[in-house]
C-alpha cells in the first residue's frame, strides 16, 4: 500500500502521489498543469502558463542568496501511458494505483510515470518547502515531451535569467548526462483497394514482449512486435501458404518498441497445418531471442464465421507492407566510436494500422552524429518510395552536444564525490532529452540527473524509492552549497 508518510522525504511523494491521481498523458495535460499553477498560487509563488500547457514558476533566492546567479530545474509533466493486457485503467480519467514492492514504486498494471513524475515532485518541494536555502530557481514544466517535445519547442523562457540547467530526466542515479542524440519521425502511408478474398479468417496474436524505451533500451535485443508479425508473413509466404492480409496492427507509441502487435488473413490452409507453421516459427523466435525475452506469444485463433468473401488486401500492397515492415532498418545502425557502450544511431518502427485503404506507419529515428541521421533517413526513404508509399516527416529535434568545458558539469561532479566520495559517472545518452531544445532557446550550460527507474515506458516500470530520496538531498544540497 502507498503511503508517502512512510517514506523518507515524504513531501517529494506526497507530491508524485497527488499528480499520480491526475490524468497525465501526452496530449491530456490541462489538468496536471492547472495543478502546477494553483499550486503555484497557493504558494505565493511567481508563476506563467502558456496556450499548450507549460508551466513556469519561479522562487526567488533566500536570504543570504541574492548575487548567486539562478538556476533552472527542467522536467515534463506528461507520461507514457501503456498498461497490462488484462488491465481495465483507463487513462483520460482514472488515476494511478500505487503501490511498494521493498524499495520499489510502482503503478499496478500501467507505466508509473516517474519518467518524468518524479521531476515535478522535487520541483514541487523545492518550490514551496520551508527550509530551502538557495538561489533564485526557475521551474520549467513542459508538456508532451513523450510525443515530440512540443512544449519544449513551444514555451517562452524570456522570464527566465538562468545560465545553468539542471534537467531532471535520467534514469539512473550517479549518472550524469551532459550530451544526448537528436531525432526525427517519419510517418509513412501506403494507400490501397481491397479486394475480394474467400476462405476462413485466422487472427494472429503476438504478446507478451518486454517493449521498453525506443532510445535507453534500443540496445537492448528486445523483439519487435510489428517485426516479428511482417516476418511470420513472409514466412508464410514462402513457404506457400494461400493467405490474404486483412488487417496488421501493432504498436502504441513511436519512442516505445512495440510488445504487441494483431495479424487478421483469410486462408483456405487447413488449420491444423497453418498451426504447425505458426508454433514452430513462435518456437524458433523464442530461442532467437532469449534470454532478453523470456515470453514470447504467439497464438492463431480461428474465426467461426466460415469460408465465406472478405475484405482482403493485394498481394502487391503486402509485398509494400514488408518492405515498411520487414526490409527497413530497425534497433541499432551504429555504435559511437568515441563513447564506450554509446548507441550512435537507431530507428524504431513504433506503430503501424490498418484502415479501410491505408497502412501506416511511424519510425523514430536518432543519431548523435547529424549526417548519419541524415543517411539513415534517406535510405528509409528510397524504400519506402519502391513500396509506393507517400512519407512525411514529423516533429524532429536537435541533439545536445557535449560540451568540453562546463563549470557546472565540474561543480555538480566534485559535489556528489564531496557527498558520496566517488565520481559520477559522465555520460551522454542515446535517448532524447529537451535540453537540445533549451538550449537553442536560452545560452544555458546544462547537466542532467535523475534516480533509479527500471523498465520505464512499460507497465513494469518501477522506481527506487530509496534512490529518489537520496538524489532529490543531492539537489538540494548542491543549491544550498552554491
Amino acid at each position: 500500500m502507498f503511503d508517502a508518510n512512510i517514506l523518507p522525504n515524504s513531501q517529494v511523494f506526497k507530491y508524485f502521489g497527488e499528480i499520480s491521481r491526475i490524468p497525465r498523458g501526452s496530449g491530456n495535460t490541462k489538468a496536471i498543469s492547472n495543478y502546477l499553477v494553483e499550486t503555484a498560487k497557493a504558494a505565493g509563488l511567481w508563476h506563467c502558463s502558456d496556450s499548450v500547457n507549460n508551466v513556469i514558476i519561479i522562487r526567488e533566492a533566500t536570504a543570504g542568496y541574492e548575487d548567486v546567479p539562478a538556476v533552472m530545474l527542467q522536467g515534463h509533466m506528461d507520461m507514457v501511458c501503456e498498461k497490462d493486457d488484462t488491465s481495465s485503467h483507463d487513462f483520460e480519467k482514472d488515476g494511478l494505483d500505487l503501490d511498494i514492492d521493498g524499495d520499489f514504486l510502482f503503478a499496478k498494471g500501467t507505466t508509473l510515470g516517474g519518467d518524468d513524475g518524479i521531476a515535478v515532485a522535487y520541483m514541487l518541494t523545492l518550490l514551496t518547502a520551508p527550509d530551502y536555502k538557495g538561489p533564485r530557481i526557475e521551474c520549467v514544466f513542459t508538456v508532451d515531451e513523450e510525443t515530440g517535445m512540443e512544449g519544449a519547442y513551444a514555451i517562452d523562457l524570456s522570464s527566465c535569467k538562468a545560465k545553468r540547467l539542471i534537467n531532471l530526466d535520467v534514469e539512473e542515479e550517479g549518472v550524469f548526462i551532459t550530451g544526448c542524440a537528436g531525432g526525427t519521425r517519419l510517418i509513412s502511408t501506403l494507400s490501397f483497394t481491397r479486394m475480394t478474398g474467400t476462405g476462413s479468417l485466422y487472427d494472429i496474436n503476438i504478446s507478451g514482449l518486454v517493449g521498453g524505451h525506443s532510445g535507453d533500451e534500443i540496445n537492448k535485443k528486445r523483439a519487435n512486435a510489428i517485426r516479428l508479425g511482417a516476418r511470420l508473413l513472409y514466412h508464410l509466404k514462402d513457404m506457400d501458404v494461400p493467405f490474404e492480409l486483412v488487417s496488421f496492427n501493432g504498436g502504441a507509441k513511436d519512442n516505445a518498441i512495440p510488445r504487441s502487435a494483431s495479424i487478421t488473413i483469410c486462408s483456405y490452409c487447413e488449420e491444423d497445418k497453418l498451426r504447425s507453421l505458426v508454433d514452430a516459427y513462435a518456437k524458433e523466435i523464442a530461442s532467437e531471442y532469449y534470454p532478453a525475452e523470456k515470453t514470447i506469444n504467439i497464438n492463431l485463433e480461428t474465426d467461426k464465421t466460415g469460408n465465406k468473401p472478405h475484405m482482403v488486401i493485394s498481394d502487391r500492397s503486402l509485398k509494400s507492407l514488408l518492405l515498411m515492415a520487414y526490409s527497413m532498418p530497425n534497433g541499432v545502425i551504429a555504435t559511437s566510436k568515441s563513447i564506450h557502450g554509446l548507441t550512435e544511431t537507431s530507428v524504431n518502427l513504433g506503430i503501424l494500422t490498418t484502415t479501410e485503404s491505408e497502412i501506416k506507419a511511424t519510425y523514430l529515428l536518432r543519431s548523435s552524429v547529424a549526417g548519419r541521421l541524415r543517411s539513415l533517413k534517406e535510405r528509409m526513404l528510397l524504400i519506402l518510395d519502391a513500396a509506393g508509399c507517400e512519407t512525411k516527416t514529423g516533429n524532429s529535434y536537435p541533439g545536445w552536444e557535449y560540451a568540453e568545458q562546463s563549470p557546472l558539469r565540474d561543480a555538480m561532479a566534485a559535489f556528489w564525490e564531496k557527498k558520496y566520495g566517488r565520481m559520477p559517472a559522465i555520460k551522454a545518452i542515446h535517448g532524447g532529452l529537451e535540453c537540445g531544445i533549451i538550449k537553442s532557446k536560452a545560452d544555458v550550460d546544462i547537466v542532467a540527473i535523475g534516480p533509479d527507474i527500471v523498465d520505464i515506458h512499460t507497465p513494469g516500470e518501477r522506481m527506487s524509492i530509496s534512490s529518489a530520496s537520496r538524489v532529490f538531498d543531492y539537489l538540494k544540497e548542491f543549491l544550498a552549497s552554491l
